[in-house]
């Protein structure tokens, strides 16, 4: 599901606007620094995240965790044969 999640990357606009796709270590303080948050899974596909350890994380930029989500669905949908 990640890579899936990750091949959207050229598909969709938002990335198209200067939000870079980097896949490296790093550390909690700068997670929990973070404008955004999620994991992905086959079963919950894409799932932000806004606590961690009871402290408020994320959840700084809802329009591009939907576009991620909404693309990431959208794209499932298609392989599905649903849309």
């Amino acid at each position: 599901t990640r890579s899936d999640t990750l091949s959207l990357h050229d598909a969709l606009p938002i990335w198209q606007n200067g939000i870079p796709v980097v896949e490296e270590p790093f550390t909690l303080e700068e997670m929990m620094e973070a404008d955004e948050i999620f994991f992905s899974s086959s079963s919950a596909l894409t799932c932000r995240i806004g606590e961690i350890d009871g402290r408020k994380v994320g959840c700084k930029d809802e329009k591009t965790f939907a576009v991620i989500r909404d693309g990431y669905q959208s794209e499932l949908k298609k392989e599905a044969g649903l849309a």
